[in-house]
């Protein structure tokens, strides 16, 4: 009979033993929750499953800092946000739905971002000094905004504990077994999300990205909950976001005013040394999947200058569609899983060989050169609401494209420059590129994959079986050696771009994949 009433207490949260149940006794282990509860497991073993270990490996690969900061200002912080959602899920059905889909979630956009940012010169704009001086900032920025990017849906779960009293998720830990229900009545604001972030945040790392306020503001911004005010920022993350699958909010964000988080005042950990690691290298490519949305924008067309001696469809030399054809598999790239691996990769020794043809003055024989054929791909799907808008943004982003390369504001052949010559085509860096010219164009409201697809429908780009992106490293020395990015972007014929200054020699940064 008293097994049956101390099940009844368990089950009803009224237990009112002379034991405090949220103070771990020893000699207890045998004690069970009830089945209605999850334990609690600490953070750190929360971590330790082979998924979540191979995705910190990926994070480790790809971070520009040593591994003490890393430790301090990576790990820590996403132990801690385990510890204090446990086993809470992402949403309350679909993707990320399971036990520890929260964690899940966070930590694959983290690394996902993560991996993107590497390829991209940051901030857009800025000269090459400027930029590598602030990289292992917008990398900790990156990783901090997305890994704390659904915090918000939290306001949506009401947590309770065993012993009655009940726990907020993200808020703290819980103390004793738990579970979890959707809330019901009014959620809280979005303040909850950003008090979560700041506490979690380490005030060491904060304090050293103010020697960069731009950047640390739009950090603030982000998680303040005013995502979309953050820039490039939200940009990056939404991009990451996009490519885990449908978007699993659940339920609407409650916006909050974009004002600062607050910076803890309380260090956790002592600010570690920040060289020590090698840089890590990084593919750039960017193949997520693009979710069309209607978005009004001025009606525009080519003029005679762009069109100019340019024929309506540009022919591929063979050798260099055959250098399409084949796939290259990179077995030193240690984070090359399948996250960006939708891309088939371009033999080395095919576009060497092209490249090869073109410098010496050899082209492939170009009378029997045949337009690149169209195979189904994404220009053959059924136009969705917003595709015709895309167009009209892809023909925006290539005229200021020609603009800045002519007039010089988009700098060509230097260690940053987003343009390089490569014999006689033009290789344009993807993303890059594209957020250059929502940075230029001072509009939150542009949406990179809406300008990618519209420019990608322009078809001026050499492509085959619908992909059309070409691979390359990208070294610190002109020599071609040390070490170097892995970038991708779009080929284009010189003279379609080169049309008012004299196209220069190839750039002596690049060298194709080995």
């Amino acid at each position: 009979m008293a097994v049956i009433k101390r099940g009844l207490k368990w089950l009803t949260g009224r237990g009112s033993g002379s034991v405090n149940s949220s103070v771990p006794v020893p000699g207890r282990k045998e004690d069970k929750p009830s089945p209605q509860y999850r334990p609690v497991i600490p953070g750190a073993e929360l971590m330790a499953t082979a998924g979540r270990q191979k995705q910190i490996r990926m994070l480790r690969e790809n971070s520009p800092l040593s591994g003490q900061v890393i430790s301090a200002w990576w790990i820590t912080p996403l132990e801690q946000l385990a510890e204090r959602v446990q086993d809470v899920p992402a949403c309350w059905e679909g993707a990320y739905s399971e036990p520890g889909g929260f964690i899940d979630l966070s930590l694959e956009v983290a690394v996902r971002s993560v991996r993107l940012t590497r390829g991209m010169m940051l901030p857009p704009g800025a000269t090459p000094e400027a930029q590598s001086e602030q990289a292992p900032g917008w990398v900790c920025a990156v990783y901090w905004a997305a890994l704390f990017h659904h915090l918000d849906w939290l306001a949506g779960v009401e947590g309770g504990m065993e012993n009655g009293r009940v726990w907020y998720p993200g808020l703290s830990a819980p103390a004793v077994p738990w579970r979890i229900r959707p809330r019901t009545g009014d959620a809280a604001t979005g303040f909850n999300a950003m008090y979560i972030a700041s506490n979690l945040l380490p005030a060491s790392g904060v304090l050293w990205l103010q020697r960069w306020p731009a950047l640390a503001q739009a950090l603030f911004t982000y998680l303040s909950g005013a995502k979309a005010q953050s820039g490039i920022l939200h940009s990056i993350i939404s991009d990451a976001r996009a490519s885990c699958g449908p978007d699993v909010s659940g339920t609407p964000v409650v916006l909050a005013p974009p004002v600062p988080a607050p910076v803890p005042e309380e260090s956790r950990t002592e600010s570690p040394r920040l060289s020590g690691d090698d840089s890590n290298l990084l593919s750039s490519k960017d193949n997520i999947p693009v979710a069309p949305a209607p978005i009004t924008s001025a009606e525009t067309h080519y003029d005679a200058s762009q069109t100019a001696g340019v024929p309506a469809a540009v022919p591929a030399p063979p050798a260099l569609i055959s250098a399409f054809g084949s796939s290259e598999e990179d077995t030193g790239d240690k984070s090359g899983e399948a996250l960006e691996g939708e891309d088939d990769q371009i033999s080395t020794a095919a576009l060497l060989s092209v490249l090869d043809r073109v410098t010496s003055g050899n082209p492939a024989d170009s009378a029997g050169q045949q337009p690149t054929e169209e195979i189904a791909g994404e220009s053959d799907l059924p136009v969705q609401s917003g595709e015709v808008k895309a167009a009209g943004h892809g023909e925006l982003f290539f005229g200021w494209l020609k603009q800045s390369i002519n007039n010089g504001t988009l700098s060509v052949n230097e260690q940053g420059s987003a343009i390089h010559i490569m014999a006689s085509f033009v290789f344009v860096i993807s993303p890059d590129c594209f957020y250059r010219y929502i940075s230029a164009a001072d509009d939150p409201e542009l949406n990179k994959n809406i300008i990618q697809r519209g420019f990608e429908e322009l078809n001026i780009h050499y492509e085959r079986n619908g992909k059309g992106l070409y691979h390359y490293h990208k070294y610190e020395t002109p020599d071609r050696k040390g070490r170097y990015t892995k970038v991708s972007g779009y080929m284009i014929p010189s003279g379609i771009l080169f049309s008012e200054v004299k196209c220069p020699e190839s750039s002596t940064w690049l060298s194709p994949r080995t």
